[in-house]
């Protein structure tokens, strides 16, 4: 058998793991299918609780993606697992994809090619992790859109054109300047103040 590694931050080796890997612990029962984990690149990561403004911002934001995205041609999800690879299983806050694309992966898991993504993540407390390591990971997988929602700074920042691991081109919103989502996504604009 053949054991995969990958390096972590502080250099120590660490078991790789696949999306078939986690499909078989969800299905012997040694991870729960609700479980906050991510997998990213190989790597299982916890994911911390939710704090109440995290989820206050989430809740708002989802209920004006369902009023203003059209529900026949777009499909509209919150802290669904995403496929990325073979070796990535991600929670974003919010996704918004083609309807026709709405599929699942060989090992069940929804699987939705990045060009085809546009990803909203919503920081308060990972902000940090989500300007670095997510927005590397999601320029990697080619994801169309993304953007942070920083409720501490009082901003969204839209990330678009990945290149080479790379988003080319980011945008930052204050406060009344509304992000608006580009083409060929959907229609859809928001500023942080609708937040309040």
């Amino acid at each position: 058998m053949t054991v995969h590694v990958v390096q972590g931050g502080d250099g120590l080796a660490r078991r790789a793991f696949s999306v078939d890997d986690v499909r078989r612990m969800v299905e012997t029962g040694i991870m729960g299918p609700k479980e906050p984990v991510e997998l990213r690149e190989g790597e299982l990561i916890a994911m911390p609780a939710e704090k109440f403004a995290h989820s206050r911002a989430t809740d708002f934001i989802l209920r004006k993606l369902f009023r203003e995205v059209p529900e026949n041609e777009w499909a509209v999800g919150s802290e669904r697992t995403l496929q990325l690879g073979s070796d990535t299983l991600v929670q974003p806050d919010l996704l918004v994809f083609p309807r026709a694309l709405f599929q699942p992966s060989a090992e069940g898991f929804l699987a939705v090619p990045g060009p085809d993504l546009f990803l909203i993540e919503v920081a308060d407390s990972s902000l940090l992790h989500d300007r670095t390591m997510k927005a590397r990971l999601y320029s990697r997988h080619a994801v169309r859109e993304y953007w942070i929602v920083d409720l501490n700074g009082r901003r969204i920042v839209a990330h678009r054109r990945p290149e080479q691991g790379l988003y080319q081109d980011i945008a930052p919103f204050k406060d009344d300047q509304p992000a608006v989502s580009a083409p060929p996504g959907p229609s859809f604009q928001l500023r942080i103040a609708d937040l309040d």
